[in-house]
């Protein structure tokens, strides 16, 4: 696995210098993890949600907030979600119209038919961390 969120919901790097600022820290942190997804292979795992919850829901359609227990990947080249019966959803980062980051770290995926929303009740994964890097994937 590429990376590890801390309790801060940063990626771990240990920088060679001393940052008075938040945003150098956020700069320093936004090129690593670029530079990180760019040496990566297509069918290495960068990060992954244990014990979440997800809901898909066509595009025109509310969100209910009854989502069902799954795992995701994310992968260079796609993300995949599985759950309980059988569940198993693809979703390729070219097919990703916009991804975005809802209220209390809800990590949103729309593309062009559907939209799928992933989180976690309790904190220990960043859906910033995946909407950003499903940015940077989709620019490589």
């Amino acid at each position: 696995m590429l990376g590890h969120v801390n309790r801060q919901l940063m990626i771990e790097t240990y920088p060679n210098q001393y940052f008075t600022r938040p945003d150098k820290w956020d700069d320093y942190q936004q090129q690593e993890l670029k530079s990180m997804l760019n040496k990566a292979v297509a069918e290495e795992l960068l990060f992954s949600l244990g014990q979440g919850q997800c809901e898909i829901v066509p595009i025109d359609t509310f969100f209910k907030m009854k989502g069902r227990k799954v795992t995701a990947k994310l992968f260079k080249d796609r993300i995949d979600i599985a759950g309980e019966n059988d569940f198993r959803v693809t979703i390729n980062i070219i097919d990703i119209v916009e991804s975005q980051v809802q209220y209390k770290d809800v990590f949103e995926i729309i593309t062009k038919y559907r939209r799928i929303r992933l989180w976690r009740k309790t904190p220990k994964w960043s859906a910033y961390l995946w909407a950003n890097c499903v940015k940077i994937l989709k620019e490589i």
